[in-house]
C-alpha cells in the first residue's frame, strides 16, 4: 500500500507540471502589483477579471474551463502539490472511517465535501484511485495487526511477593483502619481476582496491599472485624469496608490513579454496563450445565461472547481496549476452559475466533497472568466441587 501511494504521488506531480508553473508566475506577478499601491492593485484586479473574462467567454464551451480550472475550491485555488499530498489520504481515510465506524468526514464540512467531488473530476487523480473494497479489507487486516497491543497500556507491572494465605491460625487481624488501604483476597476465587488484577493493572501494588484469606478455614476476626459478609473480595479503605466484586472494580477506577478502564465513549460506556449485566447470566448458565450437557447448555452463552466482542473493531477485547469488562469475565473463562476441555473435550473456542483472539491477547498482559491460577489444581477443585471426584 505504502509503494501503492508513492506512485500515486508521482503520477499526479508529473500530470500537475504546468499548474505548478503557473502558480510561480501568479506569485511573481503579485510581487509587482504589490508596489503599485492600493489604487494601482485596485486597476490591476479591475484589468485582470476583464481580460481573462473577455478570453475566456468566447464561448460556452470556453466559459466551462473557466468555472472548472479558476474557480475550483483546493487549498491553493488551483489543484496543487497540496492537493496531491492529501489527497491519497483522505481518500482512504473516507471510505473506511464510513464502512467500520459509520462516521462521515463531510458532515458539517461543506469546503471538504466540496474538495473531494472537484478532486473526483480531475482525471490524473481519478486514473490512480483504489478500489474502494480492497481498501477496506487491507485497512481492517492491517488495523487487526497493529492493534495487537492495548492501546492504553497497564502501567509497568511490578512482580510482587506473595503474602501467605491467612486461616483460623491466624488469631489477630492486621491494624485495622491504620491509613493502610488492604485488598482481602482468596488466591483461588474467582469474584476476588477480578479486583486483583484492576488493582496490578492500575499499578497500585504499593498503594493496596493484599491479604489473602484461607475460604475454607477462615480466620475469625475476619467475620466479626472486617467484613460481616464473610465473602471476599473486600477493601478496607478511607476508614471503610467495602464489597462485591464489580462493584470495588468500579470503585478503584473512581477513587485511585492508573490506566482508564473505562472509555469516553458513550456508546462502549452502555455496552459495558450491558456486558457487565450478563455475567451472572453467564456464569450459572456454564456452572449449571456441569451437572447437565456442556456442550449442548452453554453453547449459547459463549456465542453471546463471540459476538459481542465483534462489536468494537478497534481493539481485541469487549470494548476494543483493555476494560473492566474484560477482567469481570477472564477470571471465569479461564477457569470454563480448562475444566470443559478436560472433562468434556469440548473446546469452547472451536468456531470463535474473536474469543481465541481475545483469550491469546488476554495472556499478553501481566497484571492477569500473574493472578492465574495452576490449570491442574483449578481442574481438580471442579471435579471435586461439581462432580463428587
Amino acid at each position: 500500500m505504502q509503494i501503492c501511494r508513492a506512485a500515486n504521488v508521482e503520477h499526479r506531480i508529473r500530470k500537475t507540471e504546468g499548474d505548478k508553473r503557473e502558480n510561480e508566475n501568479r506569485v511573481l506577478t503579485m510581487k509587482g502589483v504589490e508596489a503599485m499601491g492600493e489604487t494601482g492593485k485596485e486597476r490591476w484586479s479591475r484589468n485582470e477579471r476583464r481580460s481573462t473574462r473577455e478570453g475566456w467567454e468566447g464561448s460556452t464551451g470556453r466559459r466551462e474551463i473557466w468555472d472548472r480550472h479558476f474557480a475550483r475550491p483546493f487549498v491553493l485555488i488551483h489543484d496543487s502539490q497540496v492537493d496531491i499530498a492529501y489527497a491519497p489520504f483522505v481518500e482512504r481515510f473516507q471510505i473506511f472511517l464510513q464502512d467500520v465506524w459509520k462516521y462521515d468526514i463531510t458532515a458539517g464540512r461543506p469546503k471538504l465535501a466540496t474538495w473531494i467531488e472537484e478532486m473526483n473530476k480531475i482525471d490524473a487523480y481519478t486514473e490512480t484511485k483504489c478500489d474502494p473494497e480492497e481498501l477496506i479489507q487491507n485497512y481492517k487486516q492491517w488495523n487487526s495487526k497493529s492493534i495487537s497491543q492495548p492501546t492504553i497500556m497497564a502501567s509497568p507491572f511490578v512482580k510482587e511477593d506473595l503474602p501467605p494465605t491467612l486461616d483460623s491460625t491466624s488469631t489477630e487481624p492486621p491494624p485495622l483502619f491504620d491509613g493502610t488501604t488492604r485488598l482481602y483476597i482468596a488466591y483461588v476465587c474467582p469474584f476476588a481476582q477480578r479486583v486483583w488484577i484492576a488493582r496490578n493493572y492500575k499499578g497500585l501494588q504499593d498503594e493496596i496491599k493484599l491479604v489473602p484469606i484461607n475460604l475454607g478455614d477462615k480466620p475469625t476476626w475476619y467475620k466479626e472485624k472486617v467484613y460481616p459478609e464473610n465473602k471476599v473480595p473486600s477493601l478496607e479503605h478511607n476508614n471503610k469496608v467495602i464489597g462485591e466484586s464489580l462493584d470495588l472494580l468500579k470503585y478503584l477506577e473512581d477513587n485511585f490513579e492508573g490506566p482508564k478502564l473505562l472509555p469516553n465513549d458513550p456508546s462502549k460506556q452502555r455496552f459495558s454496563e450491558e456486558l457487565l449485566a450478563y455475567t451472572d447470566t453467564f456464569n450459572k448458565t456454564v456452572f449449571t450445565s456441569f451437572k447437565g450437557d456442556p456442550v449442548k447448555e452453554t453453547g449459547g452463552v459463549f456465542d453471546y461472547i463471540e459476538t459481542a466482542l465483534n462489536k468494537f473493531e478497534d481493539g481485541p477485547f469487549f470494548l476494543g481496549q483493555f476494560s473492566l469488562v474484560d477482567i469481570a469475565y477472564a477470571p471465569f473463562i479461564e477457569r470454563f476452559q480448562v475444566f470443559l476441555q478436560d472433562v468434556w473435550k469440548y473446546d469452547i473456542t472451536a468456531g470463535r475466533p474473536k474469543l481465541t483472539i481475545w483469550i491469546e491477547e488476554l495472556n499478553k498482559i501481566d497484571a492477569y497472568t500473574h493472578t492465574k491460577g495452576d490449570p491442574e489444581e483449578i481442574v481438580q477443585g471442579f471435579k471435586k466441587r461439581f462432580l463428587g471426584q
